[in-house]
């Protein structure tokens, strides 16, 4: 966090001629130290702030309450707050001996504002602070603030979260006994830790689970299609070892393993769902549970194994109506079970029409007039005709036609002219030699 340079006139250090630093903290962006300041034979608690990277003093403030201040301890709470301890004397009339009057905590922000004060019942001589909390001992006097300036019972030794754990402290800690340069942690697994700042030792213990992702295409029952695995932690895929965000594409049951620090482990099972379609020649679609056809119909799917009605199945045409399941097996156990039925069919006759004559097909079996037909069938008898599509063995639809018997066609008789065309010809061969004759 950067702040705005202040300047300070001359005038205002002139009368500065004693600093006693007690310490200096880097906190965010910036480095405070504090102390006290001596002017005057009075003594103030001061705080100045420094850019971490220039080193440059971008702000100094004063606590004067009428009396000796000193800034004993200062506490980080939160991202923008700070606490600070400061107790104050009075001094006898020779100003040699100096009078504990109070002690008090000042609750400070990064801009340097005063925002608020609780005043202490004893004076403190012992003072910690980690997770935010200021913690001030005094023989049996031991009290926890917090960053509203509220005092609370205990501070929390067991700690379980997700993904990542920071743990703000004064002091040196250690995680499962080796000493570290901070408290961030993100790696899943069981951490003791122990704080130490001198005498003062306190212990927590801290589970950090993994936050692990799964993408994919996520639907109610499982993942359809590829999928791929992200954690942190060492990750076994089906008692395999796992690559982080390699492809998973088996159809089935499966189980990630993932691994922390000090015997930590997290067991994640999810599925991958069977991609299951049909095609009927024509048509193409995903098939459904309780999905009704009434044609022959072929079906798909990158289950590692199908059976059709118990038998084994390799997307060969179904032709048999009636009602079917069929099952889909995966990996570690997993099978699906669907069931559809494929319900029979007439074609080139309809219930109640009239033919001379008729061609007709039916899908599945039936009953024309009490005998078993299937396929196509070429009628031309006349006569009532019952016909009953049969389903699981019960009739499933009844049509009645009729086939009209033919008309009776009446031929005429042709008269045979051959005699008479016989006479003419004797007539004009006559005539032909009475003309010849004549003219000789």
């Amino acid at each position: 966090m950067k702040f705005v340079f202040l300047l300070f006139s001359p005038i205002l250090f002139s009368f500065i001629s004693d600093y006693n630093k007690v310490n200096t903290i880097v906190f965010d962006n910036t480095v405070i130290e504090y102390g006290s300041v001596v002017s005057d034979n009075d003594s103030d608690g001061y705080i100045k702030f420094f850019d971490k990277e220039d080193e440059i003093l971008l702000k100094e403030i004063h606590y004067d309450s009428k009396a000796n201040d000193y800034f004993r301890y200062l506490a980080v709470v939160d991202k923008n707050t700070f606490l600070i301890v400061c107790d104050s004397y009075y001094f006898n009339e020779e100003y040699t001996m100096p009078i504990y009057r109070d002690s008090i905590v000042l609750k400070y922000n990064l801009e340097g504002e005063l925002l608020d004060k609780l005043f202490l019942s004893f004076r403190p001589n012992e003072y910690h602070n980690h997770n935010h909390l200021l913690i001030l001992k005094n023989g049996q006097n031991n009290l926890i603030i917090n960053k509203e300036l509220r005092t609370i019972d205990e501070i929390d030794t067991e700690y379980e979260v997700l993904s990542s754990f920071e743990y703000q402290y004064q002091g040196i800690a250690y995680v499962n006994d080796e000493l570290v340069d901070d408290l961030q942690i993100n790696y899943p697994g069981h951490y003791n830790i122990r704080i130490v700042d001198a005498n003062y030792i306190f212990d927590l213990f801290v589970t950090v689970e993994a936050d692990y992702k799964i993408l994919g295409d996520k639907y109610v029952a499982g993942y359809l299609g590829e999928v791929s695995f992200y954690s942190f932690g060492d990750l076994y895929l089906n008692d395999k070892v796992y690559n982080i965000g390699s492809s998973i594409n088996d159809v089935g049951n499966h189980h990630m393993l993932i691994i922390g620090e000090n015997g930590y482990r997290k067991d994640v099972f999810f599925v991958i769902l069977p991609d299951i379609s049909y095609n009927n020649g024509d048509i193409e679609g995903q098939l459904l549970n309780d999905a009704e056809f009434n044609t022959s119909i072929r079906i798909y799917s990158n289950a590692q194994a199908m059976f059709l009605d118990g038998e084994f199945y390799n997307s060969e045409y179904i032709n048999q109506v009636g009602l079917h399941n069929i099952s889909f097996i995966g990996i570690n156990g997993y099978t699906l079970d669907l069931t559809f039925s494929i319900y029979p069919k007439i074609s080139g006759v309809e219930d109640g029409n009239t033919y001379e004559n008729v061609t007709f097909i039916v899908f599945g079996e039936a009953l024309l007039n009490e005998d078993l037909i299937t396929g196509e069938i070429t009628l031309n008898e006349p006569g009532e005709y019952k016909l009953e599509l049969l389903f699981e063995g019960e009739i499933f639809e009844t049509l009645i036609f009729n086939i009209l018997a033919a008309e009776e066609i009446i031929e005429e008789n042709e008269e045979d002219y051959t005699e008479y065309f016989k006479y003419i010809f004797i007539f004009l061969a006559l005539i032909g030699g009475m003309l010849f004759l004549r003219k000789r």
